[in-house]
């Protein structure tokens, strides 16, 4: 995971401009995961968000071979969960229209 957001960090630069990442590198999925019958992608945003909050050691040195990422979801969310916080991602498109 690590090593995915440095790469993608790489790529936000080359590609970036004053406003930041494109929006396409941010939404992009870069990763799927799957359990019995269920399978999600994770989206480069979320990678960026688990490092730059610092949820995620910061250099592979201090990463152990256990170290996990728990994904959960429901039908109105992801939440990804590391060793030091979590981050949620609202799924689908909103409910409400605010006028």
């Amino acid at each position: 995971m690590l090593d995915l957001a440095h790469r993608g960090a790489r790529l936000a630069k080359e590609h970036g401009s004053s406003a930041g990442p494109p929006v396409s590198l941010l939404d992009q999925e870069v990763i799927q995961v799957s359990s019995a019958d269920v399978v999600v992608g994770l989206p480069m945003r979320c990678v960026f968000a688990l490092t730059a909050m610092g949820f995620l050691p910061q250099s592979a040195e201090t990463i152990s071979a256990d170290e996990l990422i728990r994904v959960r979801i429901s039908p109105a969310w992801l939440r990804l969960d590391a060793r030091f916080g979590s981050v949620y991602r609202h799924r689908g498109h909103a409910a409400l229209v605010l006028r």
